[in-house]
């Protein structure tokens, strides 16, 4: 939480607001619950897997997923994900910047997120420019 107020950079806009009243401000680590997210026993993932056949799985639910998100399936195809908010904080800035130069190859792009429009406008740009890759 003290990253929240150490300057605009960190605090996305809201820096400014809890210096100003002044409160406590408390706040929960990055990270993910990893037993509700579990690939052994996670509901929303079709293959199940844990380390000794993670190679086996990962194929079936790239194909999964790329025929969830209306992608061609297809193994042989790299496939960039990317989950966060979009925000400069997060890097969704250089992501942006780093898609406009890797599109045009033979790669597939998953991004979930919102946050600042001209991140979500160009990426939305994208999706219409390269249906079969974003």
């Amino acid at each position: 939480a003290e990253e929240l107020v150490s300057g605009p950079d960190k605090g996305v806009e809201l820096d400014n607001i809890l210096r100003s009243i002044r409160c406590s401000v408390s706040g929960i680590v990055n990270g993910m619950d990893t037993q509700e997210w579990n690939p052994l026993t996670d509901k929303y993932i079709d293959y199940h897997y844990d380390i000794t056949t993670v190679m086996d799985a990962k194929p079936l639910l790239k194909e999964a997923l790329q025929a969830a998100v209306g992608l061609p399936v297809d193994r042989s195809i790299p496939l960039i994900g990317f989950i966060g908010r979009l925000e400069e904080q997060k890097g969704s800035d250089i992501l942006v910047a780093a898609l406009d130069k890797f599109i045009g190859m033979n790669v597939q792009v998953v991004i979930l997120g919102t946050g600042k429009k001209k991140f979500e406008k160009r990426i939305e740009q994208l999706e219409l420019l390269y249906p079969d890759k974003a």
